[in-house]
């Protein structure tokens, strides 16, 4: 009676941990040009790890490219995109 009744318990908890994390959005994933590549999350906020999958940390204000030729920045652990030609572009936050 007690195993079955901690098995039912276990097993409950397992599928509410599951409901949560099925709810989060997943990451978009964004691939510069070193290889190594940064995981946006929906809330504008980021991660990156290196070509083995290490996590890396992002220095603020230092701007990162991307394989399709955008250029990225981390600004107060928010990401800025930069969309149009170098220099003349228009730099917005990932929030979408």
């Amino acid at each position: 009676m007690k195993k079955s009744l901690i098995a039912m318990i276990l097993s409950c908890s397992v599928g509410a941990l599951t409901a949560v994390y099925a709810a989060e959005p997943p990451a978009e994933k964004l691939e510069l040009t070193d290889g190594s590549t940064l995981f946006l999350h929906p809330d504008g906020t980021g991660r990156m790890v290196d070509a083995h999958g290490k996590p890396m940390s992002m220095a603020d204000g230092m701007e990162m490219k991307l394989k399709d030729g955008r250029m990225v920045m981390m600004k107060n652990k928010q990401v800025w995109i930069t969309y149009g030609p170098p220099g003349k572009g228009k730099t917005i936050l990932k929030t979408d």
